[in-house]
């Protein structure tokens, strides 16, 4: 038996195979030099005390109730940071009583952009190709000026001046 309709289904088939990551990325993935090793990290307190202990930790790694400001609560395989203390108190006003924590890139760190992508969750599914090309960061121009680390240990924490009541307004 066959349908009247298998001839029309047969004609919308899509031979085409889907790319690969390596595909996806060919040609987009360009080496940039920072113009600062220096980024801060918006957070809560509790957060903030757990980094300077013991260093950066992805979001897929944190235990679920933890607060997440960075891809604003959807959880990452990265660790987002901003450019300036003032993007980063976006982030740490999300909590009452938010922290930043002040970060050095590691000398030597791999650094690249990536053609097309606008935001960290963006990234998620790259992560892996991005981790065995040994690239520890991700630049993201545009709105927050976000440095988006693969490698946690890229980045050193370091204390911050910096907390909740940060100037918004400098």
């Amino acid at each position: 038996f066959q349908s009247r309709y298998e001839d029309k289904a047969k004609v919308n088939l899509i031979n085409e195979t889907p790319k690969t990551v390596e595909e996806k990325l060919a040609g987009k993935i360009k080496d940039i030099k920072l113009k600062s090793d220096t980024f801060y990290h918006g957070t809560s307190s509790e957060n903030a005390e757990s980094i300077l202990e013991s260093g950066f930790k992805t979001g897929k790694s944190l235990p679920k109730d933890t607060f997440r400001g960075g891809g604003y609560g959807q959880i990452q395989n990265s660790i987002s940071f901003a450019e300036s203390p003032k993007e980063a108190a976006i982030f740490s006003t999300l909590t009452k009583d938010g922290k930043i924590v002040e970060s050095k890139l590691k000398t030597g760190s791999k650094v690249v952009t990536i053609e097309g992508i606008q935001d960290a969750m963006d990234l998620e599914e790259y992560i892996p190709y991005l981790k065995k090309q040994k690239i520890d960061a991700v630049y993201i121009g545009g709105g927050e000026k976000e440095l988006v680390v693969l490698n946690k240990n890229s980045v050193i924490p370091i204390e911050s001046k910096y907390t909740n009541e940060y100037d918004l307004t400098k």
